[in-house]
């Protein structure tokens, strides 16, 4: 007996291969939907840490590197790649070592541009208190 129908033997429903098939097929559909959401919920908000790192980065610059046309870019070549890692679940060692590896990238890639974005601001903060100090001590506040 192919253990599909063992797992049905034993919750006490009665074998249908049309229907058996139908629900794994549901289920599957199902399963790569969830896959794709928090594939592209994860890598969007991965792309809006890069964004707000340049942001700070590049300042001035920013307006003429980030344009509509590559804002577009991005989002659909995230889309693409989640919806490929997720048909690629027909292949299940590929798709779970391709999964893995992009959770591990995109949390690196975060945690990068946030520790950036707080190094930036934290020394963009102490050239604050420098002129602050340099001003009050020209005016005697």
């Amino acid at each position: 007996m192919q253990p599909r129908c063992l797992r049905l033997a034993s919750s006490g429903l009665s074998y249908n291969p049309s229907t058996l098939d139908m629900n794994l097929s549901l289920h599957s559909a199902a399963s790569m939907l969830t896959s794709i959401g928090c594939g592209v919920s994860l890598c969007t908000m991965t792309t809006i840490s890069v964004d707000r790192f340049l942001a700070l980065y590049y300042h001035m610059r920013y307006p003429n590197l980030m344009t509509e046309r590559r804002a577009l870019r991005s989002s659909s070549a995230v889309w693409f790649m989640c919806v490929l890692i997720s048909c690629l679940r027909l292949l299940k060692n590929v798709s779970t070592v391709l999964a893995v590896a992009g959770i591990a990238l995109c949390i690196c890639i975060s945690t990068f541009s946030y520790i950036r974005i707080y190094q930036i601001v934290q020394s963009s903060a102490s050239v604050t208190d420098v002129r602050s100090t340099t001003d009050c001590a020209k005016f005697k506040c």
